[in-house]
């Protein structure tokens, strides 16, 4: 696991991961079919309740913030549905910091708002998807790239000159 900081982050005990993972196997195959840039905005909350569940339960990390590590975790195992989360893109793309008073809510209110993106830049998404890049790998992982090209040109004073999500 990797980490941005002074501390390196620790991954939680591997048998404990995988009887969280047994347990929360009837959530996990309730998402399995959902895709991201499918999902209504009702279907996106609901979504993001259900993997919230998982990512509390899973517990990946030994921090006590699980919101990147669970994402992460999430992510490999549903790759059109769950975008990783980082402290230095996501969370800045959203709050302008690196730092969230709650995980829960933060993921809880982010994941509907990339699940709108998702759905209004479908076509763009399934373009990047059918050229097979090496960070094409599912449709979360692209509005991911998208965030993290989106996130650096402002850092860097680029205009972006594309459509505007507010």
């Amino acid at each position: 696991m990797h980490r941005m900081g002074a501390q390196a982050a620790k991954v939680a005990d591997f048998d404990s991961i995988v009887t969280a993972l047994r347990q929360v196997t009837p959530a996990l195959q309730e998402l399995w079919p959902l895709r991201i840039t499918m999902l209504s905005p009702e279907a996106a909350r609901e979504a993001a309740a259900t993997a919230w569940g998982i990512i509390a339960h899973i517990k990946v990390s030994t921090s006590r913030t699980q919101i990147v590590a669970g994402s992460k975790m999430l992510h490999h195992l549903l790759p059109d549905l769950i975008p990783p989360i980082d402290r230095q893109y996501t969370f800045s793309f959203f709050t302008g910091q690196k730092m969230v008073p709650s995980d829960q809510a933060a993921f809880l209110n982010w994941f509907p708002r990339l699940a709108e993106i998702g759905t209004r830049c479908q076509g763009p998404i399934h373009d990047a998807i059918s050229r097979r890049g090496f960070m094409a790998t599912g449709e979360a992982k692209v509005i991911d790239n998208a965030i993290m090209g989106f996130m650096q040109q402002r850092r860097l004073g680029i205009s972006h000159g594309g459509p505007s999500f507010e």
